[in-house]
């Protein structure tokens, strides 16, 4: 029986070729990923930057309210004073208002869902009183 071996070098080239195939499709996947996220969270400022246009937000559309704005986009948003939630949170940040709440969050060392669920809180708060003051 005549076998033929495969020289080593063309083996090493083979493996090196699917090793490479496959850090390209994990990579390629990532990047998908990616891509669909930053389609979602446009298509979701898309929607709040029309509703925005049309009129500031009220008590029920706090929800709205994500990681990624800042605080100088949610005083926008909602029609609020601008030192209202440095006031109300005691936030000493020289970044405010033009840093994010989530950001804010991290650098703070503060548990960024409940530090949004705060925000949200502090935003409620101040529509209902208003909707207090116009009756």
């Amino acid at each position: 029986m005549n076998e033929r071996r495969i020289p080593w070098y063309i083996s090493i080239l083979s493996a090196t070729l699917l090793i490479l195939l496959f850090v390209l499709c994990i990579f390629f996947v990532r990047e998908y990923r990616h891509a669909q996220q930053v389609r979602e969270i446009n298509s979701y400022r898309t929607v709040v930057n029309t509703i925005r246009r049309t009129h500031p937000l009220t008590l029920f559309e706090v929800g709205v309210i994500e990681p990624w704005m800042t605080f100088r986009y949610i005083n926008t948003l909602f029609n609020l004073p601008q030192d209202y939630l440095r006031t109300t949170l005691s936030i000493s940040e020289k970044k405010y208002p033009n840093i994010a709440i989530g950001k804010y969050a991290r650098n703070k060392k503060i548990n960024a869902v409940i530090f949004e669920r705060s925000v949200k809180a502090r935003v409620e708060e101040y529509l209902r009183s208003s909707i207090q003051l116009s009756q």
